[in-house]
């Protein structure tokens, strides 16, 4: 057998031995650029599944801070819903006046277990406010307002239930621990004002009635927020 095989290869030529060789080359070619091609692929999978689980990663980091940034947010408002303003006594006449005008006065508590700071206090159809620079957590702090006319009560005031005998759309502005500053009307949700208006600064001698030329007035004209006075009085709405 060996024989008839050494027979068989003798009768191939030297081209055909070339012929052969050059086709085992090129098979060897096609089967070294395959090779390349899959190692290609799987780099070009592999990079596609690292690039995906990157995006994933991204998109959970999102979700993350977004939650984080929401219950921040749900906790800043918690604590701001906790300070109230209420009418705490019947309006008394100023004896002193001439005019027969009446004097009330507003308790603003601080339910929240943190400090509140420059609280400035409104009340409807009045032009006077009030600046408290800080309550305690778990106290409250009384404010007077005098020259109140007399027909005060029957466009302002309005009776409650027994535990709220009166009820007064007092405006409140405060900044909390954070430094974010709030707004409140009454019993309404309160609402963030812009980080301008959270500045100490603005509070330190804030007059009793706005003329405009105050620092806190201007920036109030400047960034368009409402005019509190004229917002409050009922025959506006």
């Amino acid at each position: 057998m060996v024989h008839h095989l050494v027979l068989w290869q003798l009768q191939f030529t030297a081209d055909q031995w070339a012929a052969a060789g050059g086709m085992l080359g090129g098979i060897g070619s096609i089967l070294a650029v395959l090779g390349a091609a899959a190692l290609l692929s799987a780099e070009i999978n592999g990079r596609r599944r690292e690039a995906a689980r990157y995006a994933e990663e991204r998109r959970e980091q999102a979700i993350e801070q977004r939650d984080r940034e929401q219950r921040q947010r749900d906790s800043d408002t918690s604590l701001a819903r906790l300070i109230i303003a209420e009418l705490v006594d019947e309006i008394q006449p100023n004896p002193d006046d001439p005019e027969r005008s009446y004097s009330l006065h507003i308790n603003v508590s601080n339910e929240s277990n943190a400090f509140v700071f420059d609280v400035v206090v409104r009340i409807p159809g009045h032009d006077q406010r009030k600046v408290i620079h800080y309550i305690r957590p778990g106290q409250s702090e009384k404010t007077e307002f005098r020259g109140v006319p007399g027909d005060y009560v029957v466009r302002h005031v309005s009776r409650g239930g027994p535990s709220t005998p009166y009820q007064l759309r007092v405006v409140l502005e405060f900044t909390d621990p954070s430094g974010r500053r709030w707004r409140r009307r009454g019993w309404e949700q309160p609402r963030q004002l812009p980080d301008a208006l959270a500045d100490s600064s603005l509070y330190e001698s804030l007059p009793p009635f706005s003329f405009g030329s105050h620092p806190y007035d201007a920036l109030v004209d400047k960034l368009g927020i409402e005019v509190i006075d004229r917002n409050l009085d009922p025959d506006s709405h």
